[in-house]
């Protein structure tokens, strides 16, 4: 909540800053995942770069204390963060373009499905909810199980995959979770529909 209270600009200067030790421990884990690549180091740093660029430019011109300014990066910077584990996890599946699609397609259909189901998500209350709508949440819910399943039929099992499976797998439900809560900030009068108490 400390985004959508009135801050001075070094106050949002220093509180943005720490917000970037996510990606970059994110994206060193990409990075080491399964040797060194200076690309994915380079582009982490790039990431990194056009935050800190951001929370300078909308000090210096004021606008750090507008919600627009700050919701947009901060979930574009969450999100990013979160889809780093998974490109760790497709490089140690050797770069498989089967399992990189899947992967890719996992992240981008959950970050939608729960951005635009947030309300939904966060009050747990599917009576009358529109079949179709279980049935991609399911999908979504399971996909995890669909990487695992295909990582050993396709024998790229190794070691290294169970710390990167479980740090992904961490992340995924972490950018759902996370992108469905927004919703908070994004209509910040919006409260969960309270369940009347059962007999």
């Amino acid at each position: 909540m400390i985004f959508w209270t009135t801050m001075s600009r070094m106050q949002y200067i220093v509180r943005s800053i720490s917000i970037a030790i996510l990606p970059l421990i994110t994206g060193l884990f990409v990075a080491v995942s399964p040797v060194w690549s200076d690309f994915w180091w380079g582009f982490t740093l790039l990431i990194v770069s056009v935050w800190l660029l951001w929370i300078l430019i909308c000090a210096l011109i004021g606008v750090h204390n507008e919600k627009t300014s700050r919701l947009l990066p901060l979930g574009l910077l969450l999100n990013l963060s979160f889809s780093l584990p998974l490109i760790a996890l497709w490089r140690i599946s050797e770069e498989s373009i089967f399992i990189g699609v899947l992967l890719l397609f996992s992240h981008v259909m959950a970050t939608i499905f729960s951005f635009l189901f947030s309300k939904l998500i966060l009050e747990r209350d599917f009576k009358g909810v529109n079949p179709l709508y279980k049935i991609f949440q399911v999908i979504i819910l399971i996909l995890p199980i669909l990487w695992i399943f295909f990582i050993f039929y396709g024998d790229l099992f190794v070691t290294k995959l169970i710390r990167a499976l479980g740090i992904s797998i961490l992340a995924y439900y972490l950018n759902f979770y996370l992108t469905a809560a927004s919703i908070r900030f994004r209509e910040p009068n919006w409260k969960p529909t309270k369940k009347k108490a059962s007999l």
